[in-house]
C-alpha cells in the first residue's frame, strides 16, 4: 500500500511540474511573438480578435495534504466541472479517488467521492461555500458478513456507501490567459453506516476488535480534511 501511494504521488507531482513547465515556455513564446508583431504593426491591434471568457471550466486536481483521524490521505481528482461567473464559483461536479493509509495496513481503505461545491466569491481571489456528495468506501482487508434473521451472506471485504457534508474555502489565480489555478482547503464529515446496509441487513465483522465496536475508529466514518490543488482549462 505504501509503495503504491508513493508511486501515485510521484506521478501526480511529475505531471503537474511537467505541465506547468511546458505551458509556461509555450505561452511565453506565443506572447513574445504577438508583442513583436504588434510593435511592428501597432495599427493592427484594434483588429485582433479577443476570445470571450468562458463560464465553464474542466479541471483535474491532486490533494498532497490530507488527513482523517490518525490516517494520511493521498487523493486525486480525475475530473472536475466548474461554472464561474460574476459572484458565483460553483464546482458542479468532482470525481476523486483517495487512499487512506492506516497505521496498520489491514485497516487502510479506498474511497471514491462524487461531490458538488457551490461557492460565492468573497473577492477576486477568494471564494467559500459548502460541500455535498456521495462516497463509496472499501476496506479490502477487513472482512464481513451480512445477516438478517437466520440468513447470512458469504464472507467478503467490507464496502459501503454514504453521503458527505462539509465546507470549503478556495483561493483562485489566473494562469496565463486560458487557465485557472485553485487551491482549496476543505473539511467534510462522512456519514456511511458500519452497522447495517441500506436495506436493513446487519454487518458481522470477522475482526473481533471491529465487531466489538464498529463505530470506534477502525472502519468508522470520520472528518476528512485536506488541501486540493487544481488546474482548470
Amino acid at each position: 500500500m505504501r509503495y503504491i501511494t508513493k508511486t501515485i504521488q510521484f506521478f501526480f507531482i511529475l505531471f503537474f511540474v511537467g505541465f506547468f513547465a511546458s505551458e509556461t515556455l509555450f505561452s511565453a513564446s506565443i506572447d513574445n511573438s504577438e508583442s513583436e508583431f504588434l510593435k511592428e504593426y501597432p495599427q493592427l491591434s484594434k483588429h485582433i480578435y479577443t476570445k470571450p471568457e468562458s463560464m465553464i471550466f474542466i479541471g483535474v486536481g491532486v490533494t498532497p495534504i490530507g488527513m482523517t483521524d490518525n490516517r494520511f490521505i493521498l487523493s486525486g481528482s480525475v475530473f472536475q466541472l466548474h461554472y464561474i461567473k460574476d459572484i458565483f464559483d460553483i464546482e458542479l461536479f468532482n470525481i476523486s479517488f483517495s487512499m487512506n493509509n492506516a497505521e496498520k495496513s489491514k485497516y487502510s481503505s479506498y474511497h471514491l467521492v462524487l461531490r458538488t461545491a457551490p461557492k460565492i466569491k468573497i473577492n477576486e481571489h477568494l471564494s467559500a461555500g459548502f460541500i455535498a456528495g456521495w462516497e463509496f468506501v472499501s476496506f479490502p482487508e477487513v472482512y464481513k458478513k451480512e445477516y438478517k434473521g437466520e440468513k447470512f451472506t458469504p464472507l467478503e471485504p467490507f464496502s459501503t456507501t454514504g453521503y458527505i457534508l462539509g465546507v470549503i474555502v478556495t483561493q483562485n489565480f489566473k494562469y496565463y490567459k486560458k487557465y485557472q489555478i485553485k487551491i482549496s482547503e476543505f473539511i467534510y464529515r462522512e456519514f456511511y453506516s458500519v452497522k447495517e446496509t441500506s436495506n436493513s441487513w446487519k454487518y458481522w465483522f470477522e475482526d473481533p476488535l471491529i465487531q466489538q465496536d464498529p463505530e470506534k475508529d477502525k472502519v468508522a466514518p470520520s472528518f476528512v480534511g485536506g488541501v486540493e490543488i487544481s488546474i482548470l482549462f
